[in-house]
């Protein structure tokens, strides 16, 4: 499939084909580019000829836009013979990538799109050793045809970690409305893969049990949404916004937990010791922690625990 060695003008490669591009976004090159004035040009882009004399990239996209940083004129390329078709190429760029590197989730969601013009998902995930460096299942390949037909930002929030495979796999199966609805939350708030797919079904809960569309359900909670608030950044928002949901959802252990707070509050434990009730309450075990710099700290600590002991409401709180 491959020639040997070309040289050919840099000018001849039509850039603007990406056809074979399964790299997400663009990349900043700097250090490539410096790379390869200094050390040179290691491995070849592999080029296809076309029949208006032109060149357009299999793979390499990066090292042609660091040549045309450095202001080169030519570049030494791979080129494949003229008989060289679509399927074949799109091969030779998923492979040329993955066997350098693991793909990311969003290269293998692209790859996986575009093969799947060629091939049906059984096939693919035959050939996935060969061409992917690792199995993928009928199943999987199922799965990232249904998030690769996400609409705009999904890819660029699963590339960014703001949107999991596995919350994206559970958004990918609701109306199209919902979709955006969610894709617009995970825009604002930086959530871990956990706490996005908590967000998710305590919002779907929220609706079923309401009878109202996602998309309606801020409207009808009648509280401030924080994801709408300027003055918080990223981590505050994501905690605030997660905190409205959640409470929505339970309300009974929300109000449970905000009055086990105030009479934490109450007790006046100094800010040393912290004083946690279980998380949602599943559990009747407290934990209680002290941080000290050196004995006399620890001595303070444990006399502040001591007096605590004669609290009413610290027993109240521990025996309810």
């Amino acid at each position: 499939m491959f020639d040997i060695l070309y040289e050919i003008n840099i000018s001849d490669i039509d850039l603007k084909d990406e056809r074979f591009k399964i790299t997400f976004g663009s990349e900043d090159i700097t250090f490539l580019a410096q790379s390869i004035k200094e050390i040179g040009l290691i491995t070849p882009p592999i080029v296809r000829p076309m029949d208006n004399h032109k060149f357009i990239v299999i793979s390499g996209f990066n090292r042609i836009k660091a040549l045309c940083y450095n202001n080169e004129q030519k570049v030494v390329v791979r080129q494949t013979d003229m008989e060289a078709d679509d399927y074949h190429c799109l091969l030779a760029a998923i492979s040329a990538i993955a066997f350098k590197r693991p793909l990311t989730h969003v290269e293998t969601i692209i790859s996986i799109k575009r093969l799947s013009e060629f091939l049906g998902n059984g096939e693919m995930s035959k050939i996935s050793p060969a061409v992917f460096n690792m199995q993928l299942s009928e199943g999987f390949i199922v799965d990232l045809l249904n998030i690769g037909s996400l609409p705009n930002p999904a890819l660029e929030l699963i590339q960014t970690g703001n949107l999991s495979l596995k919350s994206a796999k559970k958004i990918s199966n609701l109306d199209k409305d919902s979709i955006i609805f969610f894709l617009d939350i995970f825009l604002k708030i930086k959530a871990s893969a956990s706490v996005q797919l908590e967000i998710i079904q305590n919002i779907l809960e929220i609706a079923a049990r309401e009878g109202l569309h996602p998309k309606s359900l801020f409207h009808a909670m009648k509280t401030p949404n924080p994801l709408y608030d300027e003055t918080l950044d990223t981590v505050l928002r994501t905690h605030h916004f997660r905190t409205m949901v959640f409470d929505h959802r339970y309300p009974t252990i929300s109000r449970t937990r905000q009055v086990v707070q105030d009479k934490i509050a109450s007790i006046k434990l100094p800010g040393t010791i912290k004083l946690t009730p279980p998380e949602n309450f599943e559990s009747r075990k407290y934990s209680i922690s002290f941080k000290v710099k050196n004995y006399d700290e620890f001595q303070n600590s444990i006399q502040h625990l001591m007096d605590a002991l004669e609290n009413r409401t610290l027993q109240e709180i521990l025996n309810s």
